[in-house]
């Protein structure tokens, strides 16, 4: 694959095949190798997959708001390479929707030990699309109904550096909108591609299974579910540090 340019805030560094970027980034930012605006991706011809480090100066539970706005800028990202008709959409809490089917996804790694009330060191923002498949397909073309890649959807000439160019730029100009705005455009843009909006969902969350209808997200990402006794909200902490899951 071509080694894909960065905007000037974002240094690049390169990830080599049968490496996590994600587990690279954490292992130099704990070695105090890695600082914040280093971005490692993957030289992979079949996903577009990157990580970048982050330094935030608020609660590892509000830091999660970079996980919406990274969908968001993913959303953006693979539009702006992709064709017209190609229907990004988001799954609470992190998933990328493509036509209806999965094809990519954000992450957020923390330092082991840190819980959502405590100010992290350094955190780690990571985003994966499914440009083609491997070289050896684990199905068939059109067998793979939960899951596609973005050759599959008519987007024959997107290559992941590609991929990775658009969204390091999108991710960054979403970034400079939420520092100078707040979150309420991330937010009114990740509900105009919500999957599930105004539909029933079942959310895994603190040992119990939280089920209605998504309703939105508030100002910090967490879903907001709409129940015969009212409007029950899931943080993106429950999930992240209470090890819960959604499922439609």
């Amino acid at each position: 694959m071509r080694v894909p340019l960065f905007p000037p805030l974002l240094s690049g560094h390169v990830v080599e095949a049968g490496e996590d970027p994600a587990a690279v980034a954490m292992t130099l930012a704990a070695a105090g190798r890695a600082g914040a605006g280093d971005f490692y991706w993957l030289r992979d011809d079949a996903t577009a997959r990157c990580a970048v480090v982050l330094e935030p100066e608020t609660s590892a539970a509000d830091a999660l708001c970079m996980i919406p706005l990274a969908m968001v800028a993913a959303a953006d990202a693979i539009g702006s390479v992709g064709e017209a008709n190609l229907a990004i959409t988001h799954r609470w809490p992190a998933v990328i929707l493509a036509n209806g089917a999965e094809v990519g996804a954000i992450g957020m790694r923390f330092p082991e030990g840190v819980n959502g009330a405590m100010v992290p060191d350094y955190a780690v923002l990571s985003m994966e699309v499914a440009v083609r498949w491997p070289r050896t397909p684990r199905a068939e073309p059109g067998e793979e109904r939960e899951r596609t890649v973005l050759h599959e959807e008519g987007c024959g000439e997107v290559d992941t550096a590609g991929v990775l160019e658009s969204w390091s730029r999108h991710f960054l100009a979403w970034v400079d909108t939420w520092e100078s705005q707040g979150f309420g455009p991330v937010k009114e843009n990740w509900l105009f591609r919500a999957d599930a909006r105004n539909r029933d969902i079942a959310i895994e969350a603190g040992g119990r299974t939280v089920r209605g209808v998504l309703a939105g997200i508030d100002d910090k990402g967490g879903a907001l579910v709409s129940q015969d006794s009212g409007t029950r909200l899931v943080s993106l902490e429950e999930i992240w540090f209470g090890k819960g899951a959604l499922s439609a």
